[in-house]
């Protein structure tokens, strides 16, 4: 991406009608984003084989728009086409709103959560009891047979070798978000609400880093670009207020993080994405790698990765120590041996056994790469460093046993600042630091 440029409100002149060509352009790549994106939603359990090329297009369109002719309109034309993107975020968040509603006013959608949910209430329910959710019974959703790296002895479910008790799955941050919530509707229905709170704060974070990342004449169609990408996908209302799935909370949490970045509050930031790390393992590491890119010196490096470091630490090890073979069964030795075998969300089921591992391993090394490229050639935005977690977080899914949906909620955010910020002319650093 071109380097950050001053803010400027240029005349309208005789190259004009390219950039004209160029804000269509960005507008394009937002509706084919959202195009591609519909298939993987609505084409997910047994479409492993389709679902591969869709994610990889999706990577390829991000990649495209950061790679576009910076563009940079007239203010009253890019006010005019942001207005008109805000309107159409608007009546999406409508009908989002309708969704929540009608979910929490329909009894019999009460237990239709899936097992991310019903695990996430049940263990603030364990919580608030004072019993340890990673001690008693709060993955709801899977039985664990006897198998690669699962025994039984004397009924002693072991996993790894590690006392398997069917505690809570995800780290702490993720049990905590969804107890707020509790005091406003009765039992699954909270978690519905505090999807609706947490999409409200994706959608508003989105549109700030998207806004921040670009100069002043495209900030409201940057904003209103990156709130379309985000709430314009169809399987939205579905999966967060029928089936309840809890990840949103993570991409709240993950896009403050950068939109504190975008405002040069290092270590704020890092406290952001420590407590994004500390509701499930993945994606945090490949956010905090990217941002840490971001700053210019060493010192802002250390106060990020610092703060990154000593929040991740006080969300995950206070729940750890009380019994720690069941924590490390329940959050890492279970998805071991879940993920193990996959499933045919994602291509890996289709491969033959000899292809597996390399398939894998190339995901690896992509997702890495990716999330390490912002060191090489330092990302001119705090939206272009999102966008960098955005992919490599895309591609770790893509190349992964499962290809399910919750993962990409975590960072879908990012992704729709990280689109809809890209072509247009950055934003100047601050010099003052």
């Amino acid at each position: 991406m071109s380097s950050p440029g001053p803010e400027t409100n240029e005349p309208e002149n005789a190259g004009d009608s390219r950039r004209n060509l160029g804000l269509g352009t960005a507008v394009g790549l937002v509706l084919a984003f959202l195009f591609v994106y519909h298939f993987v939603g609505v084409e997910t359990w047994g479409h492993g084989k389709e679902t591969f090329p869709r994610m990889l297009v999706l990577v390829a369109i991000v990649l495209v728009a950061s790679r576009a002719r910076v563009v940079e309109a007239r203010l009253g034309t890019s006010r005019m086409l942001g207005l008109v993107a805000l309107g159409a975020s608007s009546y999406l968040a409508h009908g989002l709103y309708v969704g929540c509603r009608d979910a929490v006013a329909n009894a019999s959608l009460a237990g239709s959560a899936v097992d991310i949910a019903r695990n996430v209430y049940e263990a603030g329910t364990q919580w608030l009891a004072g019993h340890n959710p990673y001690v008693e019974r709060c993955q709801l959703g899977h039985v664990v047979g006897v198998g690669p790296h699962v025994t039984m002895s004397h009924g002693v479910l072991r996993m790894y070798g590690l006392e398997y008790r069917y505690g809570f799955p995800y780290f702490p941050v993720m049990m905590l978000a969804y107890l707020p919530f509790r005091g406003l509707v009765d039992g699954l229905h909270a978690i519905r609400v505090g999807n609706a709170f947490y999409l409200l704060i994706g959608t508003v974070g989105a549109s700030w880093l998207a806004a921040r990342s670009v100069a002043a004449p495209n900030r409201t169609l940057a904003a209103g670009l990156a709130s379309v990408a985000y709430l314009g996908i169809d399987v939205l209302a579905p999966e967060h207020f029928q089936l309840a799935v809890t990840d949103v909370c993570i991409a709240a949490i993950a896009v403050l993080g950068f939109v504190a970045l975008a405002h040069e509050r290092a270590m704020l930031a890092g406290v952001l994405l420590g407590l994004a790390q500390g509701a499930k393992l993945l994606p945090g590491p490949l956010l905090v790698l990217p941002a840490l890119a971001y700053l210019e010196t060493r010192r802002e490096r250390v106060r990020l990765g610092g703060a990154y470091l000593v929040v991740s630490v006080l969300c995950v090890v206070p729940a750890m120590i009380p019994n720690v073979e069941s924590f490390l069964s329940s959050t890492i030795a279970f998805y071991l041996t879940y993920h193990g075998v996959g499933d045919d969300t994602s291509l890996y089921w289709y491969l033959p056994e000899w292809a597996k591992g390399p398939f894998l391993a190339l995901g690896f090394v992509l997702a890495l790469g990716f999330a390490l490229a912002g060191f090489k050639q330092r990302p001119a935005t705090a939206a272009q460093a999102a966008g960098y977690a955005w992919v490599a977080y895309l591609l770790f899914t893509t190349f992964n046993r499962m290809t399910h949906l919750n993962y990409l909620w975590g960072v879908h955010t990012l992704g729709a600042a990280a689109l809809a910020a890209s072509a247009f002319t950055p934003r100047a650093r601050s010099k003052a630091r």
